[in-house]
């Protein structure tokens, strides 16, 4: 009963991200998206744990959240703190984490953890703290990339994937 609940609950979450959206058109990713393989497991402050790993997506080799969905860098976040907050943490989730810090396994010479404005934590993948796109419905979208030209898919290395 419980998991049907947390099911429930996952499944009304992304209903509602994805109904939040910057306006922009947006195109299908292609179908040769492969799926993605773990790099680590990241407790996380939503109702499922995720896990940030590395998918094959049509930009190549981008970190993704356990749905598969693409994590992105805003080049104008600075000095590698988050300045998306309100309408553009809406838009763009940061991925959270609870506490400070670093989840076991994951690598501290690329991941880090940041304390946004409302005192919550963020991951940090190189300098830029990782966000989630409300316009990315499906696992290997990239909907999001480039998106204002500040918005970038984020490689593994920690790196902006820029096109």
């Amino acid at each position: 009963m419980r998991f049907r609940h947390m099911v429930a609950a996952s499944a009304l979450g992304a209903l509602a991200l994805a109904a939040c959206g910057t306006g922009g058109s947006y195109s299908s990713p292609s179908s040769s998206s492969k799926p993605a393989t773990s790099v680590a497991s990241v407790p996380m402050a939503t109702v499922v744990p995720a896990t940030v790993m590395t998918g094959n997506t049509p930009l190549g080799g981008v970190l993704v959240d356990s749905n598969g969905r693409t994590l992105y860098g805003f080049t104008k976040d600075v000095n590698g703190m988050s300045t998306c907050d309100g309408a553009c943490a809406s838009a763009w989730p940061p991925l959270t984490i609870n506490g400070s810090t670093l989840p076991a396994g994951l690598d501290a010479t690329i991941f880090s953890v940041i304390t946004r404005a409302d005192g919550s934590h963020q991951l940090k993948a190189g300098k830029w703290p990782l966000y989630r796109f409300s316009g990315d419905a499906a696992a290997g979208d990239v909907n999001g990339q480039g998106s204002g030209g500040s918005w970038f898919a984020v490689n593994p290395t920690g790196a902006l994937h820029k096109t």
